[in-house]
Formats: C-alpha cells, sequence, structure tokens
C-alpha cells in the first residue's frame, strides 16, 4: 500500500509541477530524467529500490501524461481564441440557469471549421433556457479559453 502511495503522489507531485512550475520546454527533459535517475533504484535492495522505481517512473509518467493532455486538448482550443466565427454544436446537457443573470449549456463543438471539442456556451439573454439534450446549435459566437479571464492567466 506504501509503494502506490508513493506512486501516486509522485504522479501527483509531476502533474502540479508541470502545471504551475515547469516551463513546456523542459517536461521531455525532466521526465527523460526522471526515468535516468530510476537506474539508482539498481544500487540498493528490496523495499528501497520499489520504491526508487515507483518514485522516479510514475513522476515520469505523470509528466507525460499531463504533457499529451496539453497538447490534445489545451493547444488545438488555442488557436481558436478570440475569433469571431460561426459554430455547429450539439447539447449534451440540459441549460442550468445562474442566479437569474446569464445561462450556461454544455454542448460539443462539430462541424468542418471547428474543434471538436466540449465547451460550455453562455448566454446573457435567455436564448438557449428551452435547449434539451441532443438540440443541435448554430450560432456566431467568440471562443475564449477558460484558463484566461480579461487577457490574464487564470486557473
Amino acid at each position: 500500500m506504501r509503494k502506490l502511495l508513493t506512486a501516486a503522489l509522485s504522479f501527483s507531485a509531476a502533474v502540479y509541477i508541470c502545471h504551475y512550475l515547469l516551463p513546456r520546454k523542459l517536461w521531455l527533459i525532466a521526465a527523460f530524467l526522471c526515468i535516468a535517475l530510476s537506474a539508482l533504484g539498481f544500487l540498493f535492495k528490496g523495499d528501497m529500490r520499489v520504491r526508487i522505481f515507483c518514485l522516479c517512473l510514475a513522476f515520469s509518467v505523470g509528466i507525460g501524461v499531463y504533457a499529451i493532455h496539453y497538447g490534445a486538448k489545451v493547444l488545438p482550443a488555442r488557436v481558436f481564441t478570440d475569433i469571431d466565427m460561426e459554430i455547429s454544436a450539439v447539447a449534451t446537457d440540459y441549460p442550468t440557469v445562474i442566479e437569474g443573470a446569464y445561462t450556461s449549456l454544455p454542448i460539443k463543438l462539430g462541424g468542418e471549421d471547428t474543434p471538436h471539442l466540449k465547451a460550455l456556451l453562455y448566454s446573457y439573454g435567455g436564448e438557449i433556457n428551452e435547449l434539451k439534450a441532443g438540440d443541435k446549435i448554430k450560432a456566431n459566437v467568440r471562443i475564449k479559453p477558460s484558463d484566461s479571464r480579461y487577457g490574464e492567466e487564470y486557473d
């Protein structure tokens, strides 16, 4: 059980470090460095050897998983940032009216010129209040990334 805890903490630490501390250009170097450091496990015996392997390899896998997620989800969405465009989408759930001020609707983008991503559609006029899951939508929108607000990075 402690070996699993070691691997889980190491994986989580890698994701945290990649997201908050380590620049993207150093991710691959850090992953390979951790794999190389796992060779130190051969100098030890028993549980210490296994812990070193778990620590280093889980850290390396954490960096790899985060890098793959970033490359597959975040970077493709940034191409469409702050561009006015017409999108086609399908509602994936029912709309949620938030404090009577606006409505949020989870959608799946589709179409030829749009990324195939999940997104939240916000409406301040109540135009989407009557939609249901499965309804198709065409709209003129401006896509904004969820990790920046007012031009600054945000988590």
